[in-house]
């Protein structure tokens, strides 16, 4: 927009608007439909811009290989964490290969602490899969804190 003798202009992820005043806001790419991130990636909005990152991630473990998994629940916009019920190592190395990893170890009985929101359960992998979304499984539980399904990649 053009004022008196000076160009206004919004940054890269951002758009103008104005209402008696001009500014800036930000635009939501994930919304918008504006992002690069693939299928199996979940689009994160930032201010001026947005990153895209897989929908898996571990937590409790003491180093980035390992921990209880968390998967990513569409429905509340949120990641749940996995019951250890038919929880193995072929479950365990599908979802190490979704972090990049090549194989992995199932841990069980909430082996890297208490699973607060589990939702995932009953997952039957065959190992072809690429995703732990691709296995079988069902999206209620019937858990505790204390059947947290983890994982050991390498």
């Amino acid at each position: 927009m053009l004022t008196g003798n000076y160009y206004c202009g919004c940054k890269d992820g951002y758009e103008e608007w104005y209402d008696s005043y001009y500014g800036c806001s930000d635009i939501d790419e994930c919304t918008k439909g504006l992002d690069n991130c693939t299928a199996s990636e979940i689009c994160s909005n930032t201010l001026g811009a947005f990153y895209c990152r897989a929908p898996i991630k571990l937590t409790g473990g003491s180093v980035p290989n390992e921990g209880n998994v968390l998967l990513w629940y569409a429905d509340l916009a949120d990641f749940r964490e996995v019951c250890d019920d038919y929880w193995d190592d072929v479950d365990a190395t599908v979802a190490c290969k979704m972090l990049g990893y090549t194989s992995g170890t199932a841990t069980t009985v909430s082996y890297f602490g208490y699973a607060n929101y589990i939702t995932f359960d009953d997952f039957e992998c065959t190992g072809l899969e690429s995703s732990l979304y691709e296995c079988s499984y069902i999206d209620y539980d019937n858990c505790d804190y204390m059947e947290g399904a983890g994982v050991i990649c390498s």
